[in-house]
Order: C-alpha cells, then structure tokens, then sequence
C-alpha cells in the first residue's frame, strides 16, 4: 500500500455552487482549485521523486483522509480559545463541501479521477494553524480483500464508543 500526505496551508475551503450566466455556466472557484491543483501536483512530484519515480496520477482505488483544522475567531478570549482547541468545529463551512473542492483539485493530479476514491475520512476541528491534511492511500488487491473486514471492525468499535459516551446522558435524562 503506498500512502502519500499533502499539506495546504491557509483556511480550508468550501465547493461553492456552480453560478449561471447568460447561457453558460462557470466554477467561480476554478483559479483557486488550480492554485490548489498546482500545489498538490508539487508536493505529489515531489514525494515521488523522493522515492525515485514519478508516478503521475494514482490510478487505483484509494482510501482518503482530510483533516481540516480550522481557524479559532478572534473575538474569542484566550480562556475560551485555550478550550476550544483541537475541538471539533461545528460552525458554517460544512465537512461534505471541504472534501469535495479538494478531491475536484486533486482530479488528474493526485487520483485519475475522484470516483476511485472508495473510502472516506474526514475531520473538522479548532486549530492555531489553519490548514488541510490530505492523506491518500493507493490500495492493492490484497488490501482491498480486508478493507471491508477492516471497516466493519472500526464501525463496532465506533458503535461500541458512541454507547459507552451516551449512556451516562441517558441514564442522567432518566432520572429527571
């Protein structure tokens, strides 16, 4: 399995809709997924040619994970900013919007087109230094043998996490 991580500094962006004009229809966000775009193609050469080749855009099933960290307001007071930390962001830029203008930028630069990425990890969180993390994964044949027995395990253990989280609240809600 070969896994390869790109860094974007700056405020993680959302896919805007697409906007209509006389007769045709435009990304007004097309400039800003090419500087995207550019960004990842460098660091995905990069990576390679670190390992001795290039090899242009991955073209087997992926498993991709995006972390975004968000920037903390500044109308929030340092004893507030100090909790909010490494706290989920539950604001405005929704996750779905974040994950799609950055699997649209890394179409034919990193993966040969999104629909090969068969697997999802996304997360939103306060930070002091915004950026985006994507990490991709090309699976092999054998990996994709245990990727569902994989996943299957991580959601029992989520499930078995979520219960063990709220009971003590529902147990509390009981009694009054």
């Amino acid at each position: 399995m070969k896994m390869f991580t790109y860094i974007i500094d700056g405020e993680p962006v959302a896919q805007q809709r697409p906007r209509f004009s006389n007769k045709h229809t435009y990304d007004p966000q097309e400039s800003l997924k090419t500087e995207v775009s550019w960004s990842l193609k460098y660091q995905h050469m990069k990576q390679n040619s670190f390992q001795g080749l290039y090899l242009g855009a991955l073209t087997n099933p992926l498993y991709v994970s995006f972390e975004f960290h968000m920037t903390i307001p500044k109308s929030v007071s340092k004893a507030k900013k100090a909790e909010l930390l490494h706290k989920p962001h539950l604001k405005k830029k929704d996750l779905d919007n974040m994950c799609k203008f950055y699997m649209d930028a890394g179409n034919a630069v990193l993966w040969h087109d999104d629909s090969l990425i068969y697997r999802l990890d996304a997360l939103k969180f306060y930070s002091d230094t915004p950026r985006t993390v994507i990490v991709a994964r090309e699976m092999e044949a054998d990996d994709l043998d245990t990727a569902y027995e994989d996943t299957r395990k991580l959601r029992e253990e989520y499930r078995k996490q979520l219960l063990d989280t709220l009971s003590p609240l529902m147990e509390r809600l009981a009694r009054t």
